[in-house]
């Protein structure tokens, strides 16, 4: 999967949930990213309390996902359930996340997409960060204490009504 060919974070996702669909039902496996990601397993990430800050900059990469919900066959309608493990993604990328007060800017460096999410919650137990879409809601948590990075894509249109989950770390950017 090339990031280039993803011009939004929808056409990300849904190209994600085929080559996913397609790897599982064909028995291959995933394709991997350049960069190293964390091993399913114990995390060990750096405190990032920089978070909870009301300005400044963060950077998160993910490059593992998984995808649970509902499809829907086009030609004969039928509804399945399906659940994915998580698996490296070669498109995975990096997030710049721009904090500002009640608001933050978050550029999606992979596919080139720059989004405005509302701060839900500052707290010293995580950062929660909300934004909704014409087919669904986005959500990024990050754990000051360790620097993890969570985004979950909630979306339903025609064919799906599914979660996409990324899952990786941050880390403290320069501006």
């Amino acid at each position: 999967m090339n990031g280039a060919l993803c011009r939004t974070r929808s056409l990300r996702f849904g190209t994600l949930g085929f080559v996913l669909g397609v790897s599982l039902v064909a028995g291959g496996s995933f394709p991997r990213a350049q960069t190293p990601s964390q091993e399913a397993g114990v995390f060990q990430g750096t405190p990032l309390p920089q978070a909870l800050e009301r300005s400044g900059v963060i950077r998160c990469f993910s490059d593992r996902a998984s995808v649970s919900g509902y499809h829907r066959d086009e030609t004969s309608s039928a509804v399945t359930l399906s659940a994915t493990a998580l698996a490296q993604q070669s498109a995975g990328g990096w997030y710049r996340i721009t904090l500002g007060g009640r608001t933050v800017t978050v550029d999606d460096e992979a596919v080139g997409l720059t989004s405005k999410f509302d701060v839900n919650q500052r707290r010293d137990d995580g950062l929660v960060l909300v934004r909704t879409k014409s087919i669904g809601v986005e959500i990024i948590t990050i754990d000051p204490l360790n620097g993890s990075f969570v985004l979950t894509d909630t979306g339903i249109q025609r064919l799906w009504n599914r979660t996409n989950v990324w899952v990786g770390r941050c880390e403290a950017a320069a501006r």
